[in-house]
């Protein structure tokens, strides 16, 4: 698919941009843009987290590497992946259901 850059997109004072054709991508776009600028955010956070604790030297980058996530430790993960799979997929499934038009 090709999309023209160039082009202004269709715009009014109550709706959002529309960028394609078809609705949905515009919602799946959106989804999209808002999912990497939160991943974003979340690598450098990550990555600050790392560099000050490395140059505070209460870790080092092997124990960074090597280290094993408890059983609870994975659990935690697992909960807070499902929440995040929930939060993405909502605008999804509010259109599957109708909400988004009442």
């Amino acid at each position: 698919m090709d999309i023209d850059y160039t082009k202004d997109p269709v715009t009014s004072a109550t709706t959002r941009p529309e960028f394609f054709e078809t609705p949905g991508l515009d919602r799946l776009y959106a989804m999209f843009v808002a999912l990497t600028e939160q991943f974003a955010v979340s690598l450098e956070r990550q990555d600050t987290l790392k560099q000050l604790l490395i140059a505070k030297g209460l870790v080092t980058e092997d124990e960074i590497t090597q280290y094993t996530p408890s059983q609870d430790v994975i659990q935690q993960r697992q909960a807070a992946h499902e929440q995040l799979v929930s939060a993405i997929l909502k605008p999804i499934e509010e259109e599957l259901l109708g909400l988004d038009r009442q």
